[in-house]
This record gives C-alpha cells, structure tokens and sequence, in this order.
C-alpha cells in the first residue's frame, strides 16, 4: 500500500520516481526507505547522518548537506563542523564508538538476531572543561 506522505516527501528529496508512483500519487514505505538508503552513505558506509544541531552559534547542518553526502570527504567535514571546538571530543566518540562494535560482534544474542534499523544520538557539551570520558557500557 502506498502512501501519499511518502510520495511527497520523495519528491521534496528529489528521488527518482516511477511512472506508476507518479500516476498514483504514492510509494511504499518500503521503497522510500530503500531510495533513502541509497541517497545517503547508508550504502556505502552502513550509517548515515539525520540531523545535526550545534551549539554556540553554530546552527544546523541542512538536510541537503547531510543528505547528500556520499564520500569519506563529505562524512569527514560533517563530523568536523560538529566536532570542531573539540578534537579531543571527536577521538572519544570515536573510541567509544570502536568498542560497541567489539562489543555487539562478542554478543551471542546480538549476532543471532537481524537488525535492521539502529539510531545512536550522540551528545557532548561544548562548554566542559573536562576531558571526554568513556561511558560505554
């Protein structure tokens, strides 16, 4: 079944559309997701980014800036813009984020079920004196 929601944001974003998607007006849920997908670095590295806020002053990536990134290059100057007042910061996540993935790859019931979505919000506070800690668990 088709929705009507979907279409018109699949249009917003600019997705290539059949015939019959444009006859009826409205695309699967399943479709628009597989089209998402592979608009994105879904494809290429397994994530993507959805949205981004930074504080200080430093806004909001648009969505076509997130959307349209495709290349290490284009990944790398998004985490950048969102790291940038902290490096530090950056190299934290990004340890943390290597130990969960060891972590889900030594899990017996993680490895015995199928995933298919994930979301991870990351948060840090610009402002903090101290130095980043690990906190995963």
């Amino acid at each position: 079944t088709g929705r009507s929601d979907l279409y018109e944001k699949a249009l917003k974003l600019k997705f290539e559309l059949t015939e019959d998607e444009h006859r009826e007006k409205k695309i699967s849920k399943l479709r628009y997701m597989l089209l998402r997908e592979k608009h994105s670095t879904s494809t290429v590295f397994g994530f993507r980014v959805d949205g981004m806020h930074i504080s200080g002053g430093g806004g909001q990536l648009d969505d076509r800036t997130l959307r349209d990134a495709k290349s290490r290059e284009d990944v790398d100057a998004i985490f950048a813009k969102f790291f940038q007042p902290r490096p530090a910061v950056c190299a934290a996540f990004a340890a943390q984020l290597r130990d969960l993935v060891t972590a889900l790859e030594r899990s017996e019931w993680f490895m015995s079920r199928m995933v298919v979505t994930a979301s991870l919000l990351l948060v840090y506070d610009s402002d903090a004196a101290s130095e980043p800690r690990p906190c995963v668990r």
